[in-house]
Protein backbone atom coordinates (compact mmCIF):
# COMPACT_ATOMS: atom_id res chain seq x y z
CA UNK A 1 0.00 0.00 0.00
CA UNK A 2 2.68 2.71 0.87
CA UNK A 3 4.50 1.69 -2.19
CA UNK A 4 1.45 2.62 -4.35
CA UNK A 5 1.51 6.05 -2.20
CA UNK A 6 4.81 6.63 -3.03
CA UNK A 7 4.15 6.00 -6.43
CA UNK A 8 1.33 8.26 -6.80
CA UNK A 9 3.14 10.88 -5.22
CA UNK A 10 6.38 10.57 -7.26
CA UNK A 11 3.69 11.23 -10.04
CA UNK A 12 1.99 14.24 -8.96
CA UNK A 13 5.28 15.30 -8.29
CA UNK A 14 6.33 14.66 -11.85
CA UNK A 15 3.07 16.22 -13.49
CA UNK A 16 4.20 19.75 -11.12
CA UNK A 17 7.87 19.49 -12.71
CA UNK A 18 6.26 19.33 -16.03
CA UNK A 19 3.80 22.05 -15.66
CA UNK A 20 6.23 24.54 -14.53
CA UNK A 21 8.60 23.83 -16.84
CA UNK A 22 5.74 24.47 -19.77
CA UNK A 23 4.77 27.57 -17.92
CA UNK A 24 8.48 28.73 -17.45
CA UNK A 25 8.91 28.00 -21.34
CA UNK A 26 6.11 30.03 -22.30
CA UNK A 27 7.52 33.25 -19.73
CA UNK A 28 10.68 33.11 -22.05
CA UNK A 29 8.86 33.03 -25.47
CA UNK A 30 6.14 36.00 -24.19
CA UNK A 31 9.32 37.66 -23.70
CA UNK A 32 10.97 36.96 -26.30
CA UNK A 33 7.95 38.10 -28.45
CA UNK A 34 7.60 41.46 -26.76
CA UNK A 35 11.31 42.11 -27.15
CA UNK A 36 11.04 41.35 -30.84
CA UNK A 37 7.89 43.65 -31.45
CA UNK A 38 10.06 46.35 -29.69
CA UNK A 39 13.28 45.71 -32.11
CA UNK A 40 10.31 45.42 -35.09
CA UNK A 41 9.36 49.24 -33.70
CA UNK A 42 5.48 47.72 -33.13
CA UNK A 43 5.71 49.61 -30.00
CA UNK A 44 1.73 49.97 -29.56
CA UNK A 45 1.66 45.67 -29.93
CA UNK A 46 4.39 45.48 -27.05
CA UNK A 47 2.76 47.50 -24.86
CA UNK A 48 -0.49 45.61 -25.44
CA UNK A 49 1.62 42.70 -24.86
CA UNK A 50 3.45 44.36 -21.35
CA UNK A 51 0.14 45.48 -20.12
CA UNK A 52 -1.24 41.69 -20.12
CA UNK A 53 2.01 40.21 -18.57
CA UNK A 54 1.58 42.60 -16.04
CA UNK A 55 -2.26 42.15 -15.45
CA UNK A 56 -1.18 37.93 -15.25
CA UNK A 57 0.99 38.36 -12.52
CA UNK A 58 -0.70 41.06 -10.80
CA UNK A 59 -3.67 38.29 -10.73
CA UNK A 60 -1.43 35.41 -10.01
CA UNK A 61 -0.09 37.20 -6.93
CA UNK A 62 -3.68 38.48 -5.61
CA UNK A 63 -4.59 34.50 -5.80
CA UNK A 64 -1.52 33.49 -4.34
CA UNK A 65 -2.37 35.46 -1.52
CA UNK A 66 -6.05 34.90 -1.34
CA UNK A 67 -4.95 30.78 -0.72
CA UNK A 68 -2.36 32.13 2.19
CA UNK A 69 -4.70 34.54 3.72
CA UNK A 70 -7.59 31.33 3.12
CA UNK A 71 -5.36 28.91 4.64
CA UNK A 72 -4.22 31.45 7.49
CA UNK A 73 -7.65 31.30 8.56
CA UNK A 74 -8.45 27.80 8.38
CA UNK A 75 -5.80 26.88 10.21
CA UNK A 76 -6.35 29.43 12.76
CA UNK A 77 -10.23 28.35 13.44
CA UNK A 78 -9.08 24.92 13.60
CA UNK A 79 -6.59 25.76 16.54
CA UNK A 80 -9.47 27.15 18.29
CA UNK A 81 -11.60 24.52 18.27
Amino acid sequence: MRYLQALQQLNLQKSHILRDRLYIRNEIMSIETMIDALAAGKNAEASTMFKQEIGSRISDAIESKKVEIGASIYNKAEQED
